[in-house]
């Protein structure tokens, strides 16, 4: 799933999901995806567990294709561990 946005500010998307002492860079996003694929510069990609696949393990392929910021369905010191953090 790969969705343009109307270029919106990450802090605006994330307002009321993050605890408010989690400081969420001013970074614009250009393009919503849970599809490392279909990442571009920009990009919020939603590192979601699929039928076959964990997006856990294409973090960094996204990062290097330009995403912006990762959004983790169950961040843990162990998720992030696992994905090379």
């Amino acid at each position: 799933m790969s969705q343009p946005t109307t270029n919106r500010q990450l802090q605006a998307l994330l307002r009321g999901l993050v605890p408010a002492d989690v400081v969420v860079p001013a970074v614009d996003v250009l393009a919503l995806t849970d599809d490392s694929r279909q990442v571009k510069a920009g990009s919020l990609f939603f590192a979601r567990s699929g039928a076959n696949v964990d997006g856990v393990r294409f973090i960094g392929q996204a990062l290097e294709q330009g995403a912006v910021a990762v959004i983790l369905p169950d961040f843990s010191l162990e998720t992030a561990t696992a994905a090379g953090f």
